[in-house]
């Protein structure tokens, strides 16, 4: 649910996961720790404390122009 990719899903099946896995994170008691853990990470990558993160996708930039 809370990964950023996973081969084969459409963009839609992609962000219909995402925006359930921000609702989810929305009601968690844990955010700010969660939040915290992300920062000290580093990179991680998919939903942390209610928000997309992904290093390897920079933003302002489509699917479409990175695999081209």
């Amino acid at each position: 649910m809370f990964d950023d990719d996973i081969p084969g899903e459409s963009e839609a099946e992609q962000s219909r996961r995402l925006a359930a896995a921000s609702a989810v994170c929305i009601r968690c008691p844990v955010r700010g720790p969660c939040r915290t853990a992300a920062g000290e990470l580093g990179h991680p990558v998919g939903v942390w404390a209610g928000r997309l993160t992904n290093p390897s996708r920079p933003v302002g930039r489509s699917r479409k122009e990175l695999s081209a």
